[in-house]
């Protein structure tokens, strides 16, 4: 049989109508419409795009021409992702995708209408760092940001820039419980008091609550410790002295220049984990030819 269509109002006004839509046994029907559903009862035909018999099921074709189309919708045209924006629905109109979820962008990656992030590293410069190692910004890779000139520590202030002091440390970053202790900068911790069953440093492990006696207390010798406040392993505090020279004392330790070192060019270690430069050799000599960080 032959079967003329209305129009359907909601695809009229983004299609257009003059559709050929197949129904009932494989005859076709013109459509004002170029989206068109159909059900039919009874025995269902064979023919093309057309609803099964007697369950009375709807499929929705659009003519474009060149034959019957299903158009995509935005759930299917991300191809895996999220689609945004503009996109076709592959029958010659578009679908309007939306936006993208917070922190991505459309098209971000390199695929269009694709939501996507991607992430840039930055520099040293524009990060503000001039010195050690940092993350880039994307959690990735890291970057080498110099060393320090002669008389400024690395991080000492902020961290990954130059400066001079002492960056005190706490209880927590020392991983200490109990007791008192240096903060590495001259200074003394008060780190608490364990529980009843507890003893500070019981288990041989300095300023960590532990529940057994304590052992021999330790010196600042036994703990390799040149300088400031620490702790005996036992919940008491011990001096450890002050720098010559009037040289901070970095957790524990008298960082060395290079004069107290003998060394008037290159970089050195100051002893307590800090790189130094000592300078360059005049014209005609060359750093270490006879000695390391000598000039000749």
């Amino acid at each position: 049989m032959r079967l003329i269509l209305a129009c359907s109002i909601a695809f009229a006004t983004i299609l257009g109508c003059g559709s050929t839509v197949v129904v009932g046994n494989g005859a076709t029907a013109s459509s004002t419409s170029s989206s068109s559903s159909s059900s039919a009862g009874g025995a269902g035909g064979t023919g093309g795009t057309t609803s099964e018999g007697g369950g009375g099921a709807t499929s929705t074709t659009v003519s474009t021409g060149a034959g019957i189309c299903s158009p995509v919708d935005c759930a299917t045209a991300g191809d895996g992702g999220i689609a945004c924006g503009t996109v076709a629905d592959g029958c010659g109109s578009s679908l309007d995708c939306g936006g993208c979820p917070t922190g991505s962008t459309c098209g971000g990656c390199g695929f269009p209408n694709v939501c996507g992030y991607c992430c840039t590293g930055k520099t040293c410069a524009q990060l503000g760092f001039n010195c050690g190692v940092a993350d880039d910004g994307c959690g990735a890779d890291t970057i080498q940001c110099g060393t320090c000139p002669a008389g400024e520590t690395c991080g000492v202030v902020s961290p990954n820039v130059c400066g001079t002091g002492c960056l005190a440390k706490t209880c927590a970053q020392l991983g200490f419980t109990c007791g008192m202790a240096a903060d590495g900068c001259g200074g003394l911790l008060d780190c608490g008091t364990c529980a009843s069953n507890g003893v500070c440093g019981g288990g041989g492990i300095p300023n960590v609550c532990l529940a057994s006696s304590c052992p021999s207390p330790k010196t600042c010798a036994d703990q390799a410790l040149e300088c400031g406040m620490a702790n005996d392993g036992c919940g008491n505090a011990l001096n450890c002295g002050t720098c010559p020279g009037g040289q901070t004392c970095l957790y524990g330790c008298c960082p060395k220049d290079c004069a107290d070192q003998g060394v008037n060019c290159g970089a050195i270690n100051d002893g307590c984990g800090n790189l130094i430069v000592c300078g360059t050799c005049p014209g005609g000599q060359t750093c270490g030819a006879q000695q390391p960080g000598v000039c000749g």
